[in-house]
């Protein structure tokens, strides 16, 4: 996020790490880290109940996935 505001040149990172956080910039935006914090809090609250870790941390793969490809 910080990379679509201020740009590359504020950022010190290796060129690897560059170009990782170019090509994240695209896809990442503050409506998905948003719909992907929700997702994250509500699979924590899940486990923290008890309900199976395994089951939970799936569907979560599965809403993330739909937030990277702008299904949800």
């Amino acid at each position: 996020l910080m990379y679509k505001e201020v740009g590359g040149d504020l950022i010190r990172v290796d060129t690897t790490e560059n170009d990782l956080i170019a090509k994240m910039s695209a896809i990442v935006d503050f409506n998905k880290v948003d719909k992907m914090n929700k997702a994250l809090n509500d699979a924590y609250a899940q486990v923290e109940r008890n309900i199976n870790s395994k089951l939970v941390f799936l569907d979560t793969s599965f809403i993330l996935f739909k937030i990277f490809k702008n299904i949800i």
